[in-house]
């Protein structure tokens, strides 16, 4: 079987980045210059876009669970999608809205923290899931979940 067609196969089952594509390729036994050829071939024919791939994993990924752009950044990092492509795939995030249903979800499920033990583990869950440290504080205080003293 040819990397092109094997390369299709593949594709028909699940969207790869190039990368990965690649990876699997190769770990198929395809000679780089079979993988190099086939890939150049599906890129022109539109059926392997990075940027694609990239904008469907985000919009995917947020709607399973609602997540952090930092978080989203790193899994596409692991995919070996290049830097920019990432960028421009995060830029459309909107954090604000997304902490909104995470801190409700939680809330739901652990109640109102109580004490500042509680407060902290909801901070820290929320970091986990990719959000930064000041949206975070932001909603928490938006939320009136505890109050800073100055």
């Amino acid at each position: 079987m040819k990397a092109l067609e094997k390369a299709i196969k593949l594709l028909a089952i699940k969207y790869y980045s190039a990368s990965e594509l690649q990876q699997k390729l190769r770990q198929k036994g395809f000679s780089d210059e079979e993988i190099k050829d086939a890939i150049k071939r599906l890129e022109r024919y539109g059926y392997l876009d990075d940027e694609k791939f990239a904008q469907n994993f985000v919009e995917s990924k947020i709607k399973q669970k609602p997540i952090g752009k930092k978080l989203v950044k790193q899994k596409l990092k692991q995919k070996k999608i290049p830097d920019k492509i990432i960028e421009k795939a995060v830029s459309a995030i909107k954090e604000e809205e997304l902490i909104e249903v995470a801190l409700e979800k939680r809330l739901q499920q652990k109640g109102c923290p109580k004490n500042q033990k509680e407060v902290k583990n909801l901070y820290n869950y929320l970091l986990r899931r990719g959000f930064s440290g000041d949206i975070i504080m932001e909603m928490l205080r938006k939320a009136d979940i505890f109050k800073l003293t100055d």
